[in-house]
């Protein structure tokens, strides 16, 4: 097992995220927060100090990843909301970070580009 240079941020839907999807289709009205929250995408971000550069990270990627995690509901992103900023970002979402992140494969990590 290997440590890597990397931080790990899971972010979780909450509750008003969940109501907005619940708006968009009657056919997700079913949904529950557990449900939304059972498997979330998890990002690592760049090693840092102290707990403020982690922060700060989030915050100057957070236009993208509120676009991920948009588009992994709805492709259509002219249902998404306009004002995308990063109150509403922290209305919708719960982010945590681990700072210890064990790669425990031996073989090498494979890199696709998700984002161009």
């Amino acid at each position: 097992m290997h440590s890597l240079d990397r931080h790990l941020v899971i972010i979780k839907p909450k509750e008003p995220f969940l109501n907005w999807l619940k708006s968009q289709y009657e056919g997700n009205s079913a949904l529950t927060l557990d449900d939304i929250r059972e498997d979330v995408t998890a990002f690592m971000i760049p090693q840092a100090d102290h707990p403020e550069q982690d922060k700060e990270y989030i915050r100057s990627i957070f236009p993208d990843l509120f676009d991920m995690l948009l588009e992994e509901w709805h492709l259509d992103e002219n249902i998404w909301p306009r004002n995308r900023d990063h109150e509403l970002f922290k209305e919708w979402f719960e982010v945590e970070i681990h700072t210890i992140v064990i790669d425990t494969v031996e073989s090498s990590i494979r890199k696709d580009r998700f984002l161009s």
